[in-house]
This record gives C-alpha cells, structure tokens and sequence, in this order.
C-alpha cells in the first residue's frame, strides 16, 4: 500500500505532465495559427527536399596511390548513409540524445516532462526536451534563440518532418548535419577530426565520446576539457546499458578504457600546397567556377606522394645552404627579398602526369609557384635542344661543331677524323660548355632553331639573338616537358595534374583521356641526345648525381652572371627539373660556375634518392594509352550543389 507522500508525488507529476504537454500544444497551436503560420508553411513545403538538400561537403584530393592530400571545406562534413553509420555510434546518439526517437511522433512528452522535473529541482534550465527530430528541424530552419516562439515553431516542424520522411531518413540526416565541434560537422568528420579514423572504425568509447558532443560541443571537447569530456562519455555509457544496448559491464569495461584524442583537427595544409592550388587553378581553368568547398568531389590526381615529400625536404635543405654560403660570402644582401629561391618539378615522361611540384622553399615563406609561373634563362640546358636539331639535320654524335651536316657515313667518318680542335657533338653535351655550341648554332640558324624549340614547348622570342649561349627563358615546368621527349622516344607529352574526379554520388564525372602523342623528332634523335646526357651524368659535368640509376641520364646548366642554376634528370619514368636563383638583387648561387654545377647535380640526386620509388621499374610511374579525342574528356555534367543522399 502507497504512502499518502507517494500519491501526492504521482498526483503532482501526472499534473505536471498535463500541465506541460496542454501548455506546448496550446502555444504551438496558438502561434502557429496566429503569427507564425505562413513562415512554417514555406518551411513545411522544403521538408520534402531535405534529402536532396546541398549541404556544404568537403571537396577530396588524393594522389595516385589513393592516399588523401589535402581538401577544399566551407564546412567539414563528409556524407554517410546510415548503412554506412556503426551501430553503436547511432546507439550512443539515440541514448544521449533522444531515447525515445523510434516511438514519438516528433515531440516527446516523456522527454518534455522529464526535463522540467529536472529543472524545477535545479531551480534552472538544466536540461532540454528536444528530441532528434526537433534538433534537426532547428539545424535546417531556426536559430539557436531560446524563446517560446522558436519552440513552438520548432515543435510544429518537427511533427511535419515526421509526417513526410520515414525516422532511418530523419537520423541519416541529424547525424551529418550536427556541428560536433573542432571543425567537424557530422560524425564522420567528427571521427576523423578527434581519432584520425573513419566513423566505421570508432569503438565504443570513440562513439560515445562523440556522442557526448551533442549536447554541448566546447564544454565537452576532449581535446580541451578532457576529464569533463570522460565524464560525460560515461554518463553515455550507463545510459547505453540502462537503454539495453549493452550490458553494464561492458560499460564499465569501456569507461575505464582510456581514448586516445588528436590534440587539434586533420591539418592538410602543408601537404603539397603548390600542386593543390595548382590543381584548383585547372578546375578553374577547364570547368569555370566551381564551389569546391561545397560539392564533396573526390579528386584523384598524378601526385606521388613519395616523390612529392622528397622534393619539400630536399630543395628547402638545399636553398638553406646556398643561402647560408651566399650569406657569407655577400655582405651586402639585407633584405630577405634579395635571397635565392628555388623550385623543384617532376613528371612522368611517357604520360605527361606530374608527380612532384614544390614552388619555392616553403609555403609559409612564399605562395608563389615558381615551377610554372617563373620564366629564367636556360643557359647550358639549351645545348640539347640544338644538338637534336644537328642530329635531325644529318650531324652524328661523332661529328664535330665546326663540320656541315654530313650527306653519308663515308663522308662523315672522313671528316670526323680531321684535327679541327672542335668538340663532337657527344663531347659539347657531354662537357656542358654552351660557350663551344656557338659555331653550331651558327650553322643550324636562329630560326631553325627556335622553331625546333617551340615544337619542344619552350617560347623563344623573334627578336632573342642570344639563344646560342642559353639566354632563351623557360619555366621549370617547360624545361621538364622538352627533355621528357629525349627519354620518351621524341614523343612530346602534355603535363597534366588530375586523372579523375567522382562527384557526391560516387559517379564517375571527370576522365583524363591523353592526346596521341605528338612527335618532335626521330626515335634515333632522341636516343642519341640520351645517350649524350647519360655520359654527361656517368663522366662529365654532371657526374655529382651519379648513384642514381643505371639509366639516369642528366645536363646541368649555370647562366653567367651565376644568377641561374639549373639541373634536368631523367630516368625511364621520373624527369625532374631543379632550379635554383636570384629573383632580386645581386645574390649568386655559388662562388663559381663549377661550385654550382655540382651543388645542383648533388642536391637532384639527393631528391631522387631520397624518394623510396623504384625508378627503373615498369610500375614506377603510371603509364598511359594515347586516346585520339584529346587532352580532355567530360564524362557527363559537372555536378550540381547536391549532396549524396540514397
């Protein structure tokens, strides 16, 4: 039998339940009818939308191994269907949350009544009643106000959105839509903001820890209030038990695992930072504005990783040298502006995907992407382009500068033999003295020549009356494209930054297609210039890079004024081009021209050797079948602002 105290207890909470579900349903009824009515009946019509509603979501780079490089986010949010969400990370939601989410129809008078028996013996507003659906409804078409007309409102919107989406929609759509701190919005960003994993990998403490977040996501950060956010881990916890999703031992288990948390979000900032705003200016460039902080894209491009991290440790070791050397040597540099810069651009030669970019020593330091926006004059990295040149005109390797172009062997092995003092061909590339070309630039003609060197991609001007002694100015990039060919069979490549992109969906919407490759010059031409360049790298000027490769091959070039020092190696599947100079002032890059041909030959070997890619072998770098249609194809529409919903 009941005591008369109990009773009055029953009595007064069955009075404040009624008290408390008459008043909300009267205030909704009331405003909803009289003030708010047409602004909730915009809102109702939308509700239909939600699931096809854009949602900002993060827009992912990823290199050509698939690993992530970086990423465009407005809002940290990456889009899982619900299949895709653990059990036990929606569990913990529903438990901390809203216990009750898959019996009510929207509002949940149990839940109204439970709060203001907690608040009135607080004597505060110690606790909220908005179940899952309310939140999602405030989430989508209200502010945070704390007032009775939001409420009302938010009630009245979340018993439309339970009308006209199943409950599995409903919580699809919370859980990715729910800020949950530290940049992440969704429990998928969450996920990986706070444990470096996937929301399929979290355990159970992760998940409730996560969980925990809802309810106040800076009181609860574990990476600030660790302690306060354990606590609240194991009220989600016990709640979980209580709930019957798991006993109370493995809650007891799981509080007293300890979770390791990120001390701060991912970070893809200083990972590859020239090549991802190079690959933004291509989206830019190919497709007009996009809004790549907002579409969810996935981004597979020619990066290689490997190739990438050794290019960023070594060229900023390298510029920190000569610096350092030009420092001491210089006592009239002063102004940071004045000191050496350098850049560092590879690619695969028989594709035309670029492996490595690094436009200058840091980021930090320089945002300016010196592999393609820096034009610098060529020196000795001329001497190639018009010895192929004598090569298709009717010259031999053995064919000495002064010599005519020879009409047959007979003639050719005759004057060969004649004591003109005058290099061979194989002798000039071999030696890397631009100087000694001059009377083979003279033969050949300014404008032969030139127009063999454009054919290769680099830009002389009608009026440069220099180029014999490499005064012609190219990019990095440029210079990387033209050597490519004398390793690809005199096919010229087109360098390119994207393979492909999958839109929101998972369709595939963006495929690079290569252009049939183009040819500069004869099989033979380009075989004989690599053969000339490999001796340059085995027993001439450019020997500092031994070690590489049996089949590296290289040409180092220095201007006069020591101003420019530049290296091209090639490999079967990697040509890098190395530059080093003085963009202002008067710095120079080494104290002599022999001093700089050896720091650039070291520091090309030291990149490459540094990179763990097998450089000889046929899975090295990627390789890709000519397609006729051209550079790029456009497989279907670009997407529209619409997230990936089922």
């Amino acid at each position: 039998m009941h005591s008369p105290s109990f009773s009055k207890n029953i009595f007064g909470i069955g009075l404040a339940f009624g008290l408390v579900l008459s008043i909300t349903t009267a205030l909704a009824g009331a405003l909803y009818t009289l003030q708010i009515r047409d602004s909730i009946e915009a809102q109702v019509q939308q509700i239909d939308h939600l699931t096809q509603r854009a949602d900002a979501l993060a827009t992912e780079i990823f290199d050509r191994n698939g690993n992530k490089i970086g990423e465009f986010a407005g809002e940290r949010r990456f889009y899982l269907r619900l299949e895709q969400i653990p059990k036990s990370v929606i569990q913990a939601f529903l438990s901390a949350e809203d216990k009750d989410f898959y019996h009510h129809l929207g509002i949940s008078p149990s839940a109204i009544l439970r709060a203001a028996l907690v608040n009135l013996r607080g004597g505060r507003v110690r606790q909220g009643a908005s179940t899952i659906t309310q939140q999602l409804a405030r989430l989508y078409f209200l502010d945070q106000s704390k007032t009775w007309q939001r409420k009302a409102k938010e009630a009245v919107l979340a018993v439309a959105i339970e009308r006209r989406l199943t409950k599995d929609q409903i919580l699809e759509l919370y859980l990715n839509k729910i800020y949950l701190g530290n940049g992440s919005y969704g429990v998928e960003a969450a996920a990986r903001n706070y444990f470096r994993k996937n929301a399929r990998q979290l355990n159970l403490g992760e998940a409730a820890l996560i969980a925990g977040l809802a309810k106040s996501p800076t009181a609860y950060a574990p990476h600030k209030h660790r302690s306060v956010a354990e606590q609240r881990q194991r009220v989600i916890l016990a709640r979980l038990s209580e709930d019957g999703y798991i006993t109370r031992t493995t809650a007891t288990m799981w509080a007293q695992q300890k979770v390791e948390v990120a001390s701060g979000p991912e970070d893809y900032s200083q990972t590859a930072p020239y090549f991802i705003g190079a690959v933004a200016q291509e989206l830019s460039r190919k497709f007009g504005t996009l809004a790549l902080a907002r579409e969810g894209l996935k981004i597979y491009t020619t990066l290689d990783s490997n190739l990438q991290n050794s290019a960023d440790r070594e060229l900023v070791r390298f510029i920190r040298e000569a610096r350092r050397k030009e420092r001491s040597a210089n006592s009239k540099l002063k102004n940071p502006s004045d000191e050496l810069q350098g850049a560092l651009v590879s690619i695969d030669p028989r594709s035309g995907g670029i492996l490595a970019m690094q436009g200058g020593g840091t980021f930090q330091d320089t945002q300016f992407n010196r592999t393609a926006a820096t034009n610098r004059p060529l020196g000795a990295l001329f001497l190639p382009i018009y010895v192929g040149l004598a090569l298709e005109s009717g010259y031999q390797l053995s064919s000495r500068v002064g010599d005519e172009p020879l009409a047959n062997e007979k003639t050719h092995t005759e004057k060969s033999l004649s004591d003109s003092g005058m290099p061979t061909l194989m002798e000039l590339l071999r030696s890397g003295d631009v100087s000694a070309g001059v009377p083979l630039f003279a033969a050949l003609g300014q404008g032969s020549v030139r127009h063999f060197a454009q054919r290769l991609g680099l830009k002389f001007g009608p009026s440069d009356f220099s180029l014999a002694i490499g005064s012609g100015s190219a990019s990095p990039t440029q210079a990387a494209v033209a050597f490519a060919a004398f390793i690809n069979g005199g096919q010229l490549i087109s360098p390119y930054l994207i393979e492909r992109i999958v839109d929101a969906r998972g369709q595939l919407m963006y495929q690079y297609l290569p252009n049939q490759s183009e040819p500069v010059m004869t099989t033979a031409t380009a075989s004989a210039v690599l053969s000339g360049l490999r001796s340059a790298l085995a027993e001439g000027h450019a020997k500092g890079a031994q070690g590489v490769s049996a089949l590296a091959a290289g040409m180092a070039a220095v201007t006069e004024d020591l101003h420019n020092a530049w290296f091209v190696g090639l490999t079967p599947t990697v040509v890098s081009t190395l530059w080093l100079g003085a963009e202002h002032g008067s710095a120079k890059v080494a104290a002599t021209h022999a001093e700089a041909v050896a720091e650039t030959s070291r520091a090309w070997a030291a990149f490459m050797r540094s990179a763990p890619t097998s450089l000889d072998g046929p899975d090295a770098a990627k390789s890709m079948q000519p397609h006729p249609e051209g550079a790029y194809k456009l497989d279907g529409q670009l997407p529209s602002r619409r997230a990936a919903r089922k």
